[in-house]
């Protein structure tokens, strides 16, 4: 018995298993891609689920922010539906924005932002956590008048995902916040993943976010499924075409688990590795093998723990400045952050309306937001008030009126007080090394290899043994009469039968 596994940039592996063992496979998604993604995501916005057509909500003078996560399948169609479906409501083109967490531009004539984690100009200060940590978000999203977040749907145990909510934060905060929400271990992420979790929520509720566009993942980069609307119901909506696509439930642990990374997006792979490593830690018992095959070639860098911060709510002096630039970019670094910050496409239409009367705005955002010249009975009626006056009125403007004085010394002290996310005792405080920390944790019972592209001695520095053919891993899988193949194991939605969904 034989099965051809694809991984990488279309690479493949043929196992011909040469003893009697039972291997479940886990293939590619059981439905079919969305033929026209643009389209798709058009209706999406045009007739949204449990919430109403935002052409009933939105006024030509609105501006509009499109929050865009790496790693969404077809990104660059779905956010030029998203542009149709708002230029047909009425909506100018200048008066939209598209922040990016990823480096490559989309090309949606648009201006585009880059979203830079230490540029304290680019963000604004909206709140503060519980435990007083101050909440920074990209500007654009702060002074949108509606924000669409458009994200990816993974399983909701896969390592790392914060749900719905982590589409805007810490994903678009700065780089305290994504450093003390980064997890650090598995032990760490089944400890504080609810936490996180729910922090990601009410900052997304603060902000005033109750609309949502969910991609579903397809094989070989394709988009599966979109929905847009209100977001909780999206939630519930894409869980289900995500167990229907991707679900798959072993009877048992295994002996052996390969599994095969296809997402092409480098802004991601070593996320997608430690979340193929911890899926397949799931299914594979003590003294188990897992075996994840890429291509990756460059590897993962240390994250650093951001020392001081600024109050970017403030125009910063030239100290300020100076403590800016020496913040760490990104909690995954990307040397093409450091792009300059006109980052629009070059065919992009020049708004620099954007940033004339901010200020202004901001000090009649209370007042205003029902809608001026009479359109406060519609808008209000429609959702408007709950997405921009019930999110902002506790946190916006409890936060900036009640707080602001007090940044610096009070809130913003939380980052200068930031609790190492690792233990207290290490010595190394102003590092750590994630995809380290977590193969240490699962190779403590379980014999980890990868197969890439990167030099023996590398990968064995991480914590696992190098693999580089098929024939290796057959013969790994000797020893054991169970196994599994997850191809995509990025997104596979997979749990052991006696697991709750």
């Amino acid at each position: 018995m034989s099965e051809q596994l694809l991984y990488g940039d279309g690479r493949s592996l043929r196992l011909a298993w040469r003893h009697p063992i039972d291997v479940v496979w886990c293939a590619a998604p059981r439905i079919a891609p969305v033929a026209n993604a643009r389209l798709a995501a058009r209706r999406a916005v045009e007739a949204p689920v449990d919430y109403p057509p935002l052409s009933a909500l939105l006024a030509p003078e609105d501006r509009v922010a499109i929050a865009v996560e790496p790693g969404v399948p077809e990104a660059a169609a779905i956010v030029q539906g998203v542009i149709d479906a708002l230029s047909a409501s009425g909506v100018q083109r200048g008066q939209v924005a598209v922040v990016r967490a990823s480096a490559e531009p989309l090309g949606s004539g648009v201006r585009e932002v880059l979203h830079r984690a230490t540029d304290a100009d680019s963000l604004a200060y909206l709140a503060a956590t519980d435990d007083a940590h101050p909440i920074y978000l990209n500007r654009v999203l702060y002074d949108a008048d509606l924000v669409i977040p458009i994200g990816l749907r993974r399983p909701n145990h896969s390592y790392g995902y914060l749900g719905s909510p982590g589409g805007i934060y810490p994903l678009f905060s700065d780089a305290a916040a994504q450093f003390r929400l980064l997890p650090t271990s598995p032990g760490d992420w089944r400890r504080h993943g609810r936490a996180r979790r729910w922090e990601a929520d009410r900052v997304a509720w603060q902000l005033g976010v109750q609309f949502r566009i969910e991609a579903v993942p397809g094989a070989h980069g394709q988009l599966a499924h979109v929905v847009g609307g209100q977001t909780d119901s999206v939630t519930r909506h894409t869980r289900r075409w995500m167990l229907d696509a991707w679900g798959q439930r072993l009877s048992q642990q295994v002996g052996i688990a390969v599994a095969a990374i296809e997402n092409p997006s480098s802004d991601l792979v070593w996320e997608d590795i430690q979340r193929a490593f911890y899926t397949a830690a799931r299914l594979v018992g003590d003294q188990g093998v897992i075996v994840v095959c890429s291509n990756v070639d460059t590897p993962p860098l240390p994250v650093l723990r951001p020392a001081t911060a600024v109050d970017p709510g403030d125009p910063p002096d030239a100290s300020d400045e100076d403590v800016a630039s020496s913040l760490l970019d990104s909690v995954l670094p990307d040397e093409s952050l450091e792009e300059s910050r006109d980052d629009s496409p070059d065919d992009s239409p020049d708004d620099s309306s954007w940033d004339a009367s901010r200020d202004s705005k901001r000090k009649s955002r209370g007042r205003s937001r029902a809608g001026a010249s009479g359109k406060s009975g519609g808008r209000t009626s429609g959702g408007r008030t709950s997405d921009k006056t019930a999110g902002r009125t506790s946190g916006r403007t409890g936060g900036r009126t009640g707080t602001r004085s007090g940044t610096r010394s009070g809130a913003g002290a939380g980052h200068d007080g930031l609790d190492d996310p690792r233990d207290p005792g290490s010595t190394r405080e102003s590092e750590l090394h994630p995809v380290r920390e977590l193969l240490a944790e699962l190779g403590e019972s379980r014999r980890l290899y990868l197969m890439s592209d990167l030099p023996r001695d590398l990968v064995e520095e991480l914590g696992c043994m190098p693999v580089e053919t098929d024939e290796e891993i057959v013969l790994l899988a000797r020893p054991f009469d169970t196994g599994v193949v997850i191809a995509n194991a990025e997104y596979a939605h997979l749990s052991l039968a006696r697991e709750e969904e």
